[in-house]
Order: structure tokens, then sequence, then C-alpha cells
């Protein structure tokens, strides 16, 4: 888990530490502060270093970054630049810009040096520590933008609304192995053991008639008589339970929030869509939804389904877009989401609202960089 960021003359202006995982809060870091403080870049560093793109991290003025982990590691990076005075000009013109990278894990004993530069493309030796460290602890990054693809043409909560669906094909054929392979056992069961069964997994069941899988009323009394039904079902919810929890998660989040006038659909045709509260009670594609609806579609998607255990998620302004009684909501939200996932979230936002005031779950910029 990274633990800290320290970044010397940010624009040439600022010096910060930041804690990003502390007793208060190990999986959940709010960054605030002014416009022009650097919440953005800061969010861009740490991606940038993840995916060792020095590249993008030349366009970035710093001096030194640090990184520090839980288990004590450390990646120090100083950024070097040669330049020239321009002729004619007060301006100076960049020759080449280097960076001396130190990976430090004392534990093991590993103390490695690495060098790169604008004048060799910026390669890294292979397979070295550093790539092996971050490669064990993926980096997910929620751009500002996150309402379209990369080209600005197609709505993202639509390709959503497809993965989703592609993983409810998947379970749903799970769903019918497990059964199908379960009736032909003969599993005599009394009508109270069975009961007490159901009662133990009644949440999955509604779940489960929810996404069309199980229907529900009228496989009702197969479902109170038949043991190796009810094992085929338990035993489909024990193989899936966590995909099944996201789920539950994902339906949730999505209703604490009160999409007002519209009820969320689930099915392995379409993935997720809703249903207006009208007369005709028509059918709302995602994308046809508002930006905050969407907003808060992408996020809540992409935490949960998007994301490989132990990793570290990047949200920039999750507040877009959102009135403030949803604001209010984000951070019963979020956790929610982290309580199940035990993804390290490192969020920047310009609300305090976004965090309920909890200070001490944030890192403040302005007071940062006084300190």
């Amino acid at each position: 888990m990274l633990k800290s960021i320290e970044i010397e003359s940010l624009f040439n202006l600022y010096t910060y530490k930041i804690i990003l995982s502390s007793d208060d809060s190990l999986f959940l870091r709010f960054i605030t502060g002014p416009n022009g403080f650097g919440k953005t870049t800061i969010l861009n560093i740490i991606f940038d270093i993840y995916n060792l793109d020095f590249e993008a991290l030349s366009h970035i003025l710093f001096k030194k970054v640090k990184l520090v982990y839980d288990d004590e590691t450390e990646i120090r990076i100083d950024r070097q630049v040669m330049s020239e005075q321009m002729e004619d000009s007060d301006e100076k013109e960049i020759v080449d810009i280097s960076f001396n990278i130190g990976f430090h894990r004392e534990a093991q004993g590993l103390n490695d040096e690495i060098r790169c530069s604008q004048g060799n493309g910026f390669m890294l030796p292979m397979a070295t520590n550093l790539q092996n460290y971050l490669g064990s602890m993926p980096v997910y990054y929620v751009r500002d933008n996150r309402l379209f693809d990369q080209d600005r043409l197609k709505p993202s909560v639509r390709k959503k609304a497809a993965g989703f669906a592609a993983i409810l094909s998947d379970l749903k054929y799970k769903y019918s192995t497990s059964i199908i392979n379960h009736l032909s056992t003969d599993l005599p069961a009394s009508k109270e053991d069975i009961g007490r069964r159901i009662s133990r997994i009644t949440k999955y069941l509604d779940l489960l008639s929810d996404l069309g899988f199980l229907q529900k009323e009228a496989d009702e009394d197969f479902i109170k008589s038949s043991a190796s039904y009810i094992k085929g079902i338990e035993s489909f919810i024990e193989n899936e339970k966590s995909q099944l929890d996201k789920i539950l998660t994902f339906k949730s989040v999505i209703g604490q929030f009160a999409f007002v006038n519209k009820k969320l659909q689930m099915n392995d045709s379409w993935g997720f869509r809703f249903i207006a509260n009208d007369a005709d009670r028509t059918i709302l594609s995602a994308d046809k939804l508002s930006s905050g609806e969407q907003h808060i579609i992408i996020l809540a998607y992409d935490l949960l389904f998007e994301s490989e255990d132990d990793s570290i998620f990047l949200i920039d302004e999750p507040e877009l877009s959102f009135h403030l009684s949803w604001q209010g909501e984000f951070l019963a939200a979020i956790n929610k989401i982290i309580e199940i996932r035990k993804i390290q979230c490192i969020i920047a936002t310009h609300s305090g609202q976004i965090f309920q005031h909890q200070w001490q779950i944030s890192s403040d910029l302005f007071l940062a960089q006084n300190e």
C-alpha cells in the first residue's frame, strides 16, 4: 500500500509531503486544495510512475519525487534538465531531460539505481526490481473526462453496460451448469432443513431473481421441496460469492443515489438499463441518463469490476455534476465498495462535502505547502 508521496518543487513552486494511508483511513485518502496547487498533477505523477512512463513524466515540472510504502519500500525519482539559452530570447531551450531512479527495499537488501534520459528514449533496463515491484500493484485512473472514450466519441457508460452484460452472461452459464450438475443427485432433506438453508441465502435468491436467472415465483415450490436444487444454488453462490457481492454492492450504490423516477434493471442481454416511472414504463439506456447519473455508474462499475485486488485507484473530481445531496452520499458509497474490494483509493477533489468534511482522511495542499 502506498503510504506517502513527497514532491519537491512541483511547478518550481510547491514542495509537499502527502500522507496517503494512515490509521484514520488505510484505504481511502482525499487530496484537496485550491485550483493551481497540483491535485490532478499529483495523480498524473503517481500514474506515470506506476506505468514507468517517463516520457509523460518529463513534461511535468518537478525536481524530486519519493514514494514510500507500508513495507518500507522507497522509490525516488530525480528529474534533471539540461537547457541552453535561446539566441535573441530570454527563454531557454531544453536540450535533454533525464531521470535518476532509486529503488530501495532494505528488508530484502535491494538497492537499485537506474538512469534513463530523453536521449535514449527513456528506455529502462529489462526486468528490474522496480518493474517487478510496481507490476505487482496495478493502478487505475478514473479521469475527469470519464463520460466518453479516449476519442470522445462513444459514451463510456455504454461500454460499461456491455461489460456488465458479459459478466452476467458468464455467471448465468455457471449457474445453469451448477443446477444441472446437482439435479442428478439424490439429496434427501427435511422441510425444516431446506427452510433454514433458504433463509441463509435469501439475499442471493432475490438477486438471482432480479438478474433473471431464477424465476422465483414459478420455482417457489420446487425451491422449497428440492434439496438437490438448493444444493446447486448453494454451490453456485459459494463459487461465485465474490462476483455476486460486487453486483449486490453495485445495485446498493446505485439505489443509494436515488435516481429520480427511474429503476435499475440488470440482465445478461443488455447489462444494465433503467425504467422510467411514467405511464409507458419507458426504457432508458444508461447513456440517456444525466451526466451526474452516468458519473456515479462509471465510478461504481470501475471500482467494483475493472480492478484487481490490492490495486490503487486514482479518481479525479468525483463530484462532477453531483448535486450537494449526492456529494453527501459519496463517502458512504465509496466505503461500501472498499469494504468488499480492499483497494486503495486516492481521490482529488474540490469539495469537502464529498468526504463529509472529515479532514482526518484528507490532505490539503494549501496547508501542506506551508508546513
